[in-house]
Formats: C-alpha cells, sequence, structure tokens
C-alpha cells in the first residue's frame, strides 16, 4: 500500500500558479480592452466629425449654387437692370437651395468690369454700389481669382460690417455673346449662428471640435477651439471651394485612459481561477480514490475464489489469481509474465493436464486457440483430476484478454444425476401407466355392467314375485354409482394415457424416422374404431386416399388419436367437421369443432410451460394438454399442428401433413 502523503504543498504551489496566470492573463487583457475601447472612440467621433464636416460642406456649396445660379443668369443678358436682377436674385433664397436656418446671405451684387452695379437686396446695401474691387487690396486678389478660374471661390471667414462673421462667394462672369470677361457676382453671407449650430450637435455628442482654415490662406482658425491640436484630435477634411479646410474633434472628457470592463475582466479571470483550482482539488481527489481503488481491487482479485488471468494486448502473460493456478497445477510452473498464451496451453497439453486433449493433442490445440482468438463465448473444460471448468475470456478495449475459470463441477455433477433421476422417472412412469392400465381396464369392465344392473344375471334370474318396479330406485343408484366409477376410471385411464405420451416424448428425442405413409392406412383406424372423426373422415376420403405423405405412423397416429381424445373429453355434443384441403406439398387436414366446452379440460400447463402450444393458439387461449400433446407429437412424427379459436364455441385445428406423391390403392394394383 503506497504512504499517504501531504496534498497542502502540492496544493499551494498549484494555487499561486492560478494566481500568477490570473494576473498576468488580467493584465493582457484589460490592455486589449482599452486599445478596444480607444479605437471604438476614435471611429465613433470620426464618424461623428466627418458629418459636421459634411453639415459645414453642404452650406457652402449651397452658397456656390446661388452665386453659380445668378451668375448663369447675369451671363445671357449683360445689360440687366437692377429691377431683372431684382427678381433673379429674389428667386435663389437659403430656403430655396436647402441651406441651414443659421446661414443668413446679406446681399447679392454683380459687378460688371469689377464696379458693383447691382445689389439686392438693394434698401440695406445701397453703400455697396459703385465699389470698386481694384481699390479694395483685400478683395482684389480674391475677384481676380474668380475671373480667372470661372469657378466659385470662397474669402472668409471675414469680420462684417453688419456685425459678426461671414463668407463671401465670388464667381466670374463671361458675356456669352462676345465671350468675353463681364465681371463677377459675390454672395455675402453671415455663417456665425449655423457654426454655432454645428457646435450645438458637437455639444451633443460630446465632442469639442475646430475648423482650422487653408494654411495657405495664413488663417489657421475658421471657427471652434483654437487649443484643440490636431496631434490629440481626429482630422477631417472639408472642400471649402477652392480652399482645403480641416476639422479637428475629440471628446469633451478625452480619450480613454482605462478599460470600461476592468472590473468585469478581473472578476471573470478570478472567478475563472476559483473554477480551475476547483476542478484540481476534484480531479486530486479523482485521482487519489482511483489510486485506492485500484489497490483495493488487486486485494480483491487475489481474494475471489475463481481463477481470475489477465493476457496483454500480445497475448502474454501479467497476472493471475491463486486459484487460476491450482486450477492447472502441471502448467502453473509456466505461468510467468512474458509467457505467451499459446505456450502455456501447449505446455499443459504435453503434460496431459487437459482431458479431453488426451489422443488428439493437436486437433484439441489448435480448436482451443480458435476459440481463444475468436473470444467464442464461455466453454466447459475437463482436467484430468475430475474438475469441471467453465472458461470465460474477455477483450478488453486495450487489446489486453482476461480469463475468469469457474469451477462447476458440482453443477456438472447435480446435472447429471438430475438427467438420470429424469431418466429414471421417465420408465417408472412408462411401467407403473403400464401396471395401471390392467387393473383400470377391469374396473372399467366391471363398472360398465354395474352402468346397466338389468343386464347382470342376478337380476334376470329374480323371483317372478319378486316386483322389479320396488326395486327400480335401487337400480337407478347401483347405475348411476357405476356411471361415476366408469367417468372417473375413463378419466383415470385419459390421463394414464397422456401421462405415457409426455413420457415418449422426452424420452424418444425431438424426431423420428420418417418415411412415406398411405394416408388412407393412417386415417382407417379412425374410421373404422367408430370414433367421432370416423364418419367425417369417411366423407372426405375418396378423393384423397390415393395420396401418400411424409413422417412417422406411431407418433402420427398417437398425434390423431391425441386430437379425437380432445374432440371426446372436451365437448360434451360436438359438432364436428372435417375437410383435407391441398397447400403447394402439403396436406392439411382440417377439424372444426362447434359447440360448448367442458370448464373443466385439463390445461396444457398443467405439466409446466414447457408444454404450452406455441404454433397458433391466440394469446391467453389455454387449447388444453391433448393438443399440446397432439402438437409435441405431430413435430416429432414429421408434422405440424394449428390450433385457433373462431368465436366463442369454435375450435379449429389444422394437422398438416407433408405430401410425396400419388399411389394406387391395393384394390386397384390387384
Amino acid at each position: 500500500m503506497l504512504k499517504k502523503r501531504s496534498s497542502l504543498p502540492r496544493h499551494t504551489t498549484i494555487a499561486i500558479s492560478i494566481l500568477i496566470a490570473v494576473c498576468v492573463a488580467s493584465l493582457f487583457v484589460v490592455d486589449k480592452s482599452l486599445s478596444y475601447d480607444k479605437a471604438t472612440s476614435r471611429l465613433e467621433v470620426e464618424a461623428q466629425a466627418q458629418r459636421l464636416a459634411d453639415q459645414i460642406e453642404a452650406n457652402i456649396e449651397g452658397l456656390a449654387f446661388i452665386a453659380r445660379g445668378v451668375a448663369t443668369a447675369v451671363a445671357r443678358d449683360t445689360d440687366i437692370s437692377d429691377e431683372v436682377f431684382a427678381k433673379i436674385a429674389a428667386r435663389f433664397s437659403a430656403d430655396a437651395v436647402g441651406l441651414d436656418d443659421g446661414i443668413e446671405i446679406l446681399n447679392i451684387a454683380a459687378a460688371p468690369d469689377l464696379v458693383v452695379r447691382h445689389v439686392y437686396p438693394r434698401g440695406p446695401n445701397d453703400s455697396v454700389i459703385g465699389i470698386d474691387y481694384r481699390n479694395l487690396p483685400d478683395q482684389y486678389p480674391g475677384v481676380l481669382t474668380a475671373m480667372a478660374s470661372r469657378k466659385p471661390v470662397i474669402a472668409g471667414p471675414v469680420d462684417l460690417a453688419q456685425g459678426g462673421r461671414g463668407l463671401i462667394v465670388r464667381v466670374g462672369v463671361d458675356d456669352l455673346i462676345t465671350n468675353s470677361p463681364w465681371g463677377v457676382v459675390s454672395i455675402v453671407a453671415r455663417i456665425d449662428d449655423a457654426f454655432d449650430a454645428v457646435a450645438d450637435v458637437a455639444t451633443a455628442s460630446g465632442l469639442d471640435f475646430a475648423v482650422i482654415g487653408d494654411p495657405v490662406t495664413g488663417r489657421p482658425s475658421v471657427f471652434g477651439a483654437s487649443d484643440l491640436l490636431p496631434s490629440a484630435a481626429i482630422e477631417v477634411p472639408v472642400e471649402a471651394l477652392d480652399q482645403k479646410w480641416t476639422l479637428t474633434a475629440a471628446p469633451s472628457v478625452g480619450w480613454p485612459t482605462s478599460a470600461s470592463d476592468t472590473a468585469s475582466i478581473w472578476a471573470l479571470f478570478a472567478g475563472l481561477g476559483a473554477f480551475v483550482f476547483f476542478v484540481y482539488i476534484l480531479l486530486d481527489r479523482f485521482h487519489a480514490a482511483r489510486r485506492r481503488a485500484e489497490d483495493r481491487l488487486q486485494d480483491s482479485i487475489n481474494a475471489i475464489d475463481d481463477g481470475f488471468a489477465i493476457y496483454d494486448a500480445n497475448d502474454r502473460f501479467l497476472t493471475s489469481n491463486d486459484a487460476y493456478r491450482n486450477y492447472y497445477p502441471l502448467s502453473a510452473e509456466k505461468m510467468t509474465p512474458g509467457t505467451s498464451f499459446a505456450d502455456i496451453i501447449r505446455f499443459g497439453v504435453d503434460r496431459g493436464e487437459y482431458l479431453d486433449a488426451i489422443g488428439r493433442e493437436d486437433a484439441w490445440f489448435e480448436e482451443r486457440m480458435r476459440r481463444h482468438r475468436t473470444l467464442d463465448g464461455a466453454t466447459v473444460q475437463r482436467l484430468t483430476d475430475g474438475r469441471w471448468l467453465k472458461v470465460s475470456e474477455k477483450l478488453l478495449a486495450d487489446g489486453s484478454t482476461v480469463g475468469f475459470r469457474v469451477d462447476i463441477t458440482e453443477l456438472v455433477q447435480a446435472r447429471q444425476a438430475a438427467e438420470a433421476a429424469n431418466h429414471a422417472k421417465s420408465i417408472f412412469l412408462d411401467q407403473m401407466s403400464h401396471e395401471l392400465r390392467t387393473p383400470l381396464s377391469v374396473l372399467l369392465g366391471y363398472a360398465a355392467f354395474l352402468e346397466n344392473p338389468q343386464n347382470l344375471g342376478s337380476y334376470k334370474g329374480l323371483p317372478e314375485d319378486v316386483s322389479k318396479e320396488s326395486l327400480s330406485p335401487f337400480v337407478e343408484d347401483i347405475a348411476r354409482t357405476g356411471n361415476r366409477i366408469g367417468a372417473s376410471g375413463r378419466q383415470l385411464l385419459g390421463l394414464l394415457d397422456r401421462i405415457l405420451d409426455i413420457s415418449d416424448i422426452e424420452a424418444g428425442g425431438n424426431a423420428a424416422p420418417v418415411t412415406d405413409l398411405c394416408l388412407e392406412g393412417l386415417l382407417s383406424p379412425l374410421v373404422q374404431g367408430r370414433t367421432v372423426l370416423g364418419e367425417p373422415i369417411a366423407r372426405v376420403m375418396p378423393d384423397y386416399a390415393r395420396l401418400s405423405v411424409q413422417g412417422s405412423a406411431n407418433e402420427l397416429s398417437r398425434a390423431l388419436n391425441a386430437v379425437l381424445r380432445h374432440i371426446s373429453h372436451a365437448y360434451p355434443a360436438p359438432d364436428l367437421s372435417v375437410d383435407l384441403r391441398e397447400e403447394d406439398e402439403l396436406l392439411v387436414l382440417v377439424f372444426e369443432v362447434t359447440g360448448p366446452r367442458y370448464p373443466n379440460v385439463l390445461p396444457g400447463t398443467v405439466f409446466g410451460d414447457r408444454f404450452t402450444l406455441d404454433c397458433g393458439s391466440a394469446e391467453g387461449d389455454d387449447p388444453g394438454l391433448d393438443l399440446v400433446i397432439a402438437d409435441r407429437l405431430a413435430r416429432k412424427g414429421g408434422a405440424a399442428l394449428r390450433y385457433r379459436r373462431v368465436g366463442s364455441e369454435t375450435d379449429r385445428i389444422e394437422f398438416v401433413l407433408t405430401r410425396t406423391a400419388y399411389r394406387a390403392r391395393t384394390s386397384d394394383a390387384a
């Protein structure tokens, strides 16, 4: 037995290892989670910033659309009047092109030859009439750029004289008739409210943002927090016509500095570590219990009374208990680890250990090895010391083989004694039945006289002065008593006949020699004996008398007598019909009996379940002992019996014979 060692140091080491693994894994996953949170936050900020940039670009594109629309209308008629220009400009309102409510268009002006001649609305903007862009050095370069590019250009944000900040969008105009430069159309719009609306959206989204102007213009800040550094923010380009702006955005609360699920991760890995340690404890206890079970198993194997041995996957001996070695004393010295099973068996055969192998050693050895290789069920082995062993071998999953040896000597001897006693019983029953039939026959003969006392000589010789009518009650009592004695005697005689039949079935084997039989010869005794079957059989015999069947005459005759006995004893007044029919190579003799049955018919299970009819009776329907005997005798004689209950008062009994060929009657041959 193994000495039990303390498991505390081992458990402590495992617990520390699991704790370190939990910490390392938690830190790693927390770091990855933080990286994921940062990446997710940047994606969200980038998406929100792009929406803000798209909103700004849409407003600028709307102003450019108005400028191009007015410029196109002016280009068609360069001699346009103020009234016509006002009508054209009035069509292009902020609402008409879908600008934000925060975009306020202050004026739309047209400057032929770079001098402002038309403006809309006129009232608040009369002061711009006559302005020559050539005299405005801060705006003149932008005007020239618009004239040269023929595309809308933007200036600003600029401080407006009307207050606030705004954008100026200009587009050059060419005379469509002369295809020469005509001037420029400009739009001045206040954008403070529009950018404030964008800022409100950003604030609602939790963002700080700024719009940085094109570095070429020298205006680094357009709108927003000027201290928002691009290095700490998301940058999104804003296409502002001819300028390249940049929208920078960052979360108002800053970028994530710790994972959002740090506590959950630590709790998860802590729980996982605890679970792993718990599983380890369970497995450790399981293995310890397994080691103890293996020790107990080995002790148990050594303690069992039956023989036990195990051979490895290469069929070499591993170990056995003492009982196994004691069963084979002549082979025990060969049972050492590593010795093959074949060598051990051959060693025992050569020393005469196996009784059945004596005189046929090689053949017995080959048969034994075949059974061992195929594991062909359990076998019985006789040893020269008089013992009988039951040999059982099983194949294990790893290819090993375990062998069991059970001493069944007492069982074999008991079976042999039982078989001898059964044989003696059959002989005794046979002899006693014949001994009982003689006095019973005498008893039945005298009972027949008692049943009819008027036929007795002493009764007929009574003096004439004796009134026979006065003796009538006495005579009737004698007849009644005689009837009872006769009925009981016949019942007892029938029981003896049944016992003889059953004894013969048990003692005579399963089958009798089969020969060709004349059907007429088989059935004639029933007809000539004036039995209840005589007349019905005589009616159907002429058509089938030439047929011959295969079977044993003795068994088939006794089987038919058993059927006759069943009909006579089971029905007080049977209505019997007999039919013969052909079914391919079979000839079926059908008995159909109608009428009430006696309630006390001897059941088919009176001698045990072995004598139950199993060839067609309905479940739970007992045909009676006589039909059971008829079935056994018919099968033993080469025929078969089929029985079926049809309704409550009809039995259908089919006697199935195998026919051979037609043959002529003796009288015909003569």
